[in-house]
């Protein structure tokens, strides 16, 4: 990284003279295409008051203007933005891409988390710009703080290396007034950006290495008369020149003369420029300078303040005034003396009895003429503020008015009409966040340390931290036009503080509704299990705010992929009569062995328990059929034994061999979970009268 510092470079190309020269040309070409109109528009803004040129009254001022920018702030920019990088290419097996992308977004968002977050502030100044003046600018820069420490060699000896400490990539405000830039008319066609910054003596001296007082230093005055009152008195104004057609950033005064500082390119971004394109309100290809939206409605805004004057006045003037005859001096105490029910002697009562009484001796100003002349005047106020609405797109919707009578229909139509009007300022304020983002992404990149990166994402203490080097090492080697970085306009409207819970909620019910449907193939298929993760990863890949669970689904798969296929129950290879022949001669020797016990509740509760669970075994969770039979024959013998009955081992296991093929077949017709659906759901009290139900079947046995 070349710099040069070079005192007599007053004549040639890119020299001190020549940057002047240029400088002064485009500062001119603003101040008077521009700035001279923006600083009125401020003014206005800030609600500051005029006199009317002709009558030289004052002016009474309805500040619409400053009402509006509040309402088109919040649907702009109201809360930070939340970043969402996301892979060119969505592959749920790019676990490295994907964990990269991750990486980067935190460390974008980590800046938006803070307290006060420097970048968000820049960006609301920014946005207020665009609207006020209109035009606004956030600046990108790299900071970093080192220290020297000794390494030890191989050969004994010590050498000093240059540690990075602390780094950091801040976010800056620049005000509209403090940049420059050459005419053009679009933004591709801009080739230097100029931005003004005001150090002290000492903060010049410890940048650039020159001791301001030793130079040819002129005296510092306000050469901008629009800064604040002294802001800079004691200051040096020092341009920040980016020039793309030479490569290089220049640095110079014009209060230290001659005196010019130059470095290579050292950020080495896409763009070259360290700051985005410029938020910028209504311009044309004809020449990239802007026009304000209170540009575009200026007319009516001024009649809506002549409007507004008329009405002040004529209020002040919509009051009880009278003229009296003075040698009356009764009349003047009626309005000044007299309190309620009083009576006042009049001593020439004949003399005003012929002047008509009350009515000939006093004349009152007629004020229903004004009355009339202000209730039209405030229609009219009424008309011009729905005119300025109509221009601006601001609804009644947006600014929280109704009509009751309004269907809800009727409100989302305009609602959604005043959605496409701002549409387009919309995404612009999104595209210049976003390419905020891109810079000081890119930044991150190719300038942090690891440990850094690292210590910004917490990465390590995800599910993904084994993917954490590999995927540093992808964004060291890649450029940052693999990751798309995204900023949805919606995000940075009016908060909506349900947005996050729903897109979670969004997730889960996607997912489980997969695992619903996907259910019978794994009872089917079991070794289709690892396959189905599978297409969940690939679904979640897609779905917005995904990015962080993909580390457990990952898990998930491999697990999948380890656990043993589970074996499906074999059925006996019998025929459906036969199976349907041997299942009713299975359930009347059965009840036959169940009526020989005894029908104690108890017992008989248990039965039914662990008949359930071993059919349910064999339905849902694919339990080993011969184990479960044999722990069934191992109690029909030793129930059968304390209640004295001489039933022969054979006999048992002949009628087990049936009850296997009962069980099997059980199984076959109670996959769609129809018949032991219901047993789970019955009640104790159905569980009762089923209990019943099979003691009658088990008397009706032994009577036949």
């Amino acid at each position: 990284m070349a710099t040069t510092t070079d005192k007599t470079d007053t004549t040639t190309k890119y020299g001190y003279n020549w940057w002047l020269g240029q400088l002064d040309q485009d500062e001119k070409r603003l101040k008077n295409d521009w700035w001279r109109f923006a600083d009125l528009i401020v003014k206005k803004f800030k609600g500051k008051k005029g006199q009317d040129v002709q009558s030289n009254t004052p002016m009474y001022l309805y500040n619409l203007f400053w009402a509006n920018v509040g309402v088109m702030k919040a649907a702009l920019y109201a809360k930070p933005p939340k970043p969402m990088v996301k892979r060119v290419w969505q592959d749920q097996n790019d676990n490295i891409g994907r964990v990269a992308a991750l990486i980067i977004q935190r460390c974008l968002a980590y800046d938006f988390l803070k307290n006060c977050s420097p970048m968000d502030e820049a960006i609301k100044k920014a946005v207020e710009d665009r609207l006020v003046p209109g035009l606004g600018c956030v600046w990108m820069r790299y900071e970093a703080q080192t220290s020297k420490k000794s390494i030890q060699m191989e050969d004994g000896s010590s050498q000093e290396e240059e540690h990075v400490e602390q780094e950091d990539a801040p976010c800056d405000y620049v005000h509209w007034r403090d940049l420059v830039y050459p005419s053009a008319r679009v933004w591709d066609e801009v080739w230097y950006i100029a931005k003004k910054a005001y150090l002290t003596p000492d903060e010049f001296k410890k940048k650039f290495g020159t001791d301001p007082a030793k130079t040819d230093q002129t005296e510092t005055s306000d050469q901008d008369k629009a800064l604040p009152k002294n802001f800079a008195k004691g200051k040096i104004t020092v341009y920040e020149i980016w020039c793309k057609r030479s490569n290089k950033i220049y640095w110079l005064s014009r209060e230290v003369k001659g005196v010019i500082t130059n470095k290579n390119d050292f950020l080495g971004l896409d763009e070259f420029y360290p700051c985005p394109e410029f938020l910028m309100a209504t311009h044309t290809t004809d020449d990239y300078l802007p026009r304000s939206d209170y540009t575009m409605a200026k007319d009516q805004y001024e009649q809506l303040d002549d409007l507004n004057t008329r009405i002040v006045i004529l209020e002040k003037a919509l009051r009880v005034v009278g003229v009296y005859d003075m040698k009356n001096d009764e009349i003047k105490r009626m309005l000044t003396d007299a309190h309620e029910n009083d009576m006042i002697p009049v001593e020439k009562w004949a003399v005003l009895g012929e002047a008509g009484g009350l009515k000939g001796v006093v004349d009152w100003f007629p004020i229903e003429m004004i009355a009339t002349v202000l209730e039209k005047l405030t229609v009219q106020k009424q008309a011009k503020v729905d005119e300025i609405y109509q221009l601006t797109g601001i609804s009644d919707i947006m600014r929280g008015t109704t009509n009751p009578r309004e269907t809800l229909g009727a409100q989302e139509l305009k609602s959604q009409y005043s959605s496409v009007r701002l549409q387009w300022t919309q995404t612009d304020v999104s595209v210049f966040v976003r390419r905020a983002l891109i810079i000081k992404a890119q930044i991150i990149c190719d300038h942090f340390q690891d440990e850094t990166i690292l210590r910004l994402s917490n990465i390590m203490q995800t599910p993904d931290a084994q993917y954490a080097q590999p995927a540093l090492q992808l964004l060291r080697e890649s450029e940052i036009s693999e990751y798309r970085i995204d900023i949805n306009e919606e995000g940075l409207a009016l908060p909506d503080y349900n947005q996050e819970k729903q897109t979670r909620i969004d997730f889960l019910t996607t997912i489980g509704q997969f695992l619903s449907q996907a259910a019978p193939i794994t009872v089917a298929i079991p070794g289709a299990m690892p396959y189905l993760v599978q297409m969940i990863r690939w679904v979640a890949a897609g779905l917005r705010g995904s990015d962080e669970i993909q580390g457990v689904l990952d898990q998930a798969a491999q697990a999948a992929l380890n656990m043993p296929p589970q074996q499906q129950p074999q059925q006996p290879p019998d025929s459906a009569p036969q199976v349907a022949q041997i299942n009713q001669q299975g359930q009347q020797k059965l009840a036959l062995v169940r009526g020989q016990m005894d029908m104690q509740k108890v017992q008989k509760e248990k039965d039914l328990e662990l008949r359930n669970i071993v059919v349910k075994g064999r339905v849902d969770a694919g339990i080993d059929s011969q184990h479960a039979q044999q722990t069934h024959v191992h109690d029909l013998i030793q129930a059968g034994q304390e209640h004295g009955h001489n039933l022969t081992e054979q006999q048992l296991v002949a009628a087990n061999t049936q009850d296997q093929a009962v069980q099997a077949a059980m199984t076959q017709f109670a996959r769609d979970r129809l018949q032991f659906g219901k047993e789970e759901r019955l009640s104790d009290k159905q569980q009762a009268y089923d209990l019943q139900k099979t003691k009658a079947q088990a008397q009706r046995g032994e009577a036949s």
